[in-house]
Formats: structure tokens, sequence, C-alpha cells
């Protein structure tokens, strides 16, 4: 178990990175689409 999550890890850093991301992207894009910038 200790070898498949040490495998494991860097798949479940990465979705968690990607995860994060795209809601920081999509908020970003929403506050943008709600407050255009001049």
């Amino acid at each position: 178990m200790e070898i498949l999550g040490g495998a494991l890890d860097p798949i479940v850093t990465m979705l968690v990175c990607i995860g994060l991301g795209g809601v920081f992207v999509s908020y970003m894009l929403r506050n943008e689409s709600r407050n255009p910038k001049k």
C-alpha cells in the first residue's frame, strides 16, 4: 500500500492543483465579466 500511495501522491496533487486552478480561473472570469475594466 505504501508503494501504491507513493505512486498516487503526485497524481492526486496534480489533480488538486488543476482543480483549484480551474476554480480560481472560472472565478476570475466571472468577476471580470461582472466588473469589466474600462
